[in-house]
């Protein structure tokens, strides 16, 4: 999703030079290695990255405007020292998109920014920080239907915690969707034989054909949820700030099944597009089944476009 905030960026009339902190991407072996190592270790990894960077860029690095990190995993305050080092002039802003449970480093980050901008509703308050949704991109739009949806519903995501058995609930739950699902639950075979072993609840009922052993492309993905009349969304145990998953629905102009509830205190829910489930209530309203989705207003809209929302950052 970074490429969408890149080009949204680079319409607005930035340059960007970007660089992904996980600096091993490329290889994906060598990066799951990296990922196992303790966390003291790849800060001082991500320490040599930074350094790394600057000594190539040298007639670049003190001309930037701003310095933008969307998450910053590793970057402890000692990281960040290193990189105002570089650029002493840039303007510091960071979004999380994960909540401050997940990120080691997000109170020590906060003082080390000009502004600190936050996906979760209740770290914003919990840490006084900028508010601040995620988006959709031109791809959603591109992908809005002009035909009969060919799923009744569909879910495209990662497995974690009980996903597989709620889905298997929810679909139980609504025989006039179960026909025509499709399901698209994400989990690496490793990962599959491994909980297995040590978390066999977790996939109770379930076998390795359950789930796909491969990532979908976002244009897969978006096939998918382009085709589907309905979206299921299910959020991580305790999340509070809207998935991605939301802002897809909302560019692509689907109803959304979602177990997020807090999506009631955003200017574009309405019960006719968006239906809450919850694991003691998944039945499905007819009514709401049957319903047409009603657009939002173009004024609301375009905030969550990629295009009006990275400009936020940088007024």
């Amino acid at each position: 999703f970074y490429r969408h905030i890149i080009q949204a960026l680079c319409r607005n009339g930035y340059e960007v030079h970007f660089f992904d902190e996980h600096y091993a991407t490329r290889f994906p072996l060598l990066n799951k290695i990296l990922l196992k190592l303790p966390l003291n270790l790849k800060v001082l990894l991500q320490k040599k990255y930074i350094s790394s960077i600057f000594k190539s860029k040298k007639s670049t690095c003190s001309r930037y405007d701003y310095v933008f990190i969307i998450r910053g995993e590793y970057f402890s305050s000692a990281v960040i020292s290193i990189l105002k080092s570089h650029t002493p002039s840039s303007e510091y802003i960071l979004y999380q998109w994960d909540s401050a449970k997940n990120l080691n480093f997000f109170a020590e980050q906060i003082g080390c920014f000009d502004k600190v901008f936050t996906f979760d509703d209740l770290d914003a308050q919990c840490f006084d920080v900028k508010h601040k949704s995620l988006f959709f991109n031109s791809e959603h739009v591109a992908n809005r239907s002009k035909k009969d949806s060919e799923f009744s519903v569909s879910f495209v995501g990662t497995h974690h915690s009980n996903r597989f058995s709620f889905i298997r609930k929810f679909l139980d739950s609504n025989p006039e969707l179960k026909a025509n699902a499709v399901i698209r639950l994400f989990r690496p075979k490793t990962s599959f034989y491994r909980a297995l072993v040590f978390n066999k609840k977790e996939l109770e009922g379930a076998s390795l054909s359950d789930f796909i052993t491969y990532p979908v492309s976002e244009k897969k993905t978006l096939d998918i949820l382009g085709n589907s009349e309905n979206i299921l969304d299910i959020t991580q145990p305790g999340q509070v700030g809207l998935t991605l998953r939301t802002f897809e629905a909302l560019g692509l102009q689907k109803k959304l099944i979602t177990t997020n509830l807090n999506v009631k205190a955003y200017d574009f829910y309405n019960p006719n597009n968006i239906f809450l489930i919850d694991e003691a209530n998944l039945a499905v309203a007819t009514n709401f089944l049957q319903g047409s989705y009603q657009p939002v207003c173009e004024e609301v809209l375009k905030k969550y476009y990629v295009d009006f929302w990275v400009q936020e950052f940088f007024s």
